[in-house]
């Protein structure tokens, strides 16, 4: 996901306009590893709170 973020953090990193970078696929992959990564957080969040 680095370079995603790169390229959301730095639009001239891309090489074109960021919204011609991602496409539709690109974009499901990148919420679902967000979607991911919110539910880990939220299960080590609630044993730390145990």
């Amino acid at each position: 996901m680095c370079f995603y973020f790169i390229i959301s953090r730095y639009p001239d990193a891309a090489g074109d306009i960021p919204a011609n970078v991602y496409d539709q696929i690109i974009t499901k992959e990148i919420l679902e590893d967000a979607k991911e990564l919110l539910e880990w957080l939220e299960k080590k969040l609630l044993q730390a709170s145990k």
